[in-house]
This record gives structure tokens, C-alpha cells and sequence, in this order.
């Protein structure tokens, strides 16, 4: 069974709480990592990314808009505690936890092998969201059906589609 870790980033303030409803997927659309040190240093990247961009109106993220993170190794990472709002897919934001994966999902055929992990990490990832927020598989959705975008990439977004409808 693959265990959650925490990973502290530096923080710039809080994310304000809010009410839950739905898990949005995303992909990083970047490179697959090797290794759980290469997955670490692309996710404080992103977290670095985060900070400085302009999120609208100058409003600057205080860490990386993501709740959790994965990779192909099966690593899970808690980024920033669920119960805050982050910014992470526009209008879903205020009842969305967002998930990523590290990879380009819409490049990158994920191998039987890479299925199976990605699968068993969704696995843990909702059964600690619905022990807490009793949020449903089905309540799961891909970036990309809130929002105009290739996110989370065609060949994660099938096997989103095929971890949802299997009991």
C-alpha cells in the first residue's frame, strides 16, 4: 500500500477554506521522473512557478495550486491540506481538490505497469479524501472538463475514465 507523504513547502501566506464536491486531474505536461529525488525537485519547481505567477489581477499564489501530487513510481505527496481553496482549475476551484500527475499524459503512453500504479495511487488518494469528505469516484474530473485545455492529456484522461467506472 503506497503512503501519502507529506511535503513541506515554503509558504507565503494561507489558502482560505471552502466546501468540497469534486477531485479535478491534471497533468504537469512535462518530463516523466526516474526517481522520487528527480519527482521532488520537479514539484518544488512547479512550486517556485507557482509563487511567481501572476494569477490575475497580481494576485500571487502563497505556495504550489495543487493538493496532491503523484508520480509513475507510485510516490503521493500531500502538497496543501484539501480543506483550503487553491488555484488550480478556474471555476471548479472553490469545491475542487486538484490532483497531478508528473508526465505529459498527452505525449507519454503510460506502460501496463505505469496504468496499474497511476490506478492504485488514484486508489489512495480517494480513500483518503472519502474517509474525510466522503466525495465519490465518480465525483472525479479531469481539468480539461472545466476548462479548454489538452489537461490531463488524452491517455491519463482514458484511464481516469476506466478507474472511475470500474467498482
Amino acid at each position: 500500500m503506497t503512503n501519502i507523504i507529506p511535503l513541506s513547502l515554503e509558504k507565503n501566506g494561507k489558502w482560505t477554506e471552502r466546501g468540497i464536491r469534486s477531485i479535478v486531474l491534471h497533468h504537469t505536461a512535462g518530463k516523466v521522473s526516474k526517481t522520487q529525488t528527480e519527482s521532488i525537485k520537479i514539484i518544488r519547481a512547479i512550486n517556485e512557478e507557482h509563487k511567481r505567477r501572476d494569477w490575475g489581477g497580481g494576485a500571487k499564489a502563497p505556495s504550489i495550486t495543487y493538493h496532491f501530487a503523484m508520480d509513475l513510481l507510485g510516490n503521493i505527496w500531500l502538497l496543501n491540506h484539501p480543506k483550503y481553496k487553491t488555484w488550480h482549475a478556474g471555476v471548479a476551484n472553490d469545491v475542487s481538490i486538484g490532483v497531478v500527475v508528473l508526465g505529459n499524459f498527452q505525449e507519454h503512453i503510460p506502460s501496463d505497469e505505469e496504468t496499474e500504479i497511476i490506478k492504485k495511487s488514484l486508489n489512495e488518494i480517494q480513500r483518503w479524501i472519502f474517509w474525510r469528505y466522503f466525495i465519490p469516484r465518480r465525483n472525479w474530473i479531469a481539468h480539461r472538463d472545466v476548462k479548454k485545455t489538452e489537461c490531463c492529456g488524452d491517455y491519463l484522461y482514458f484511464i481516469l475514465q476506466d478507474w472511475k467506472n470500474r467498482k
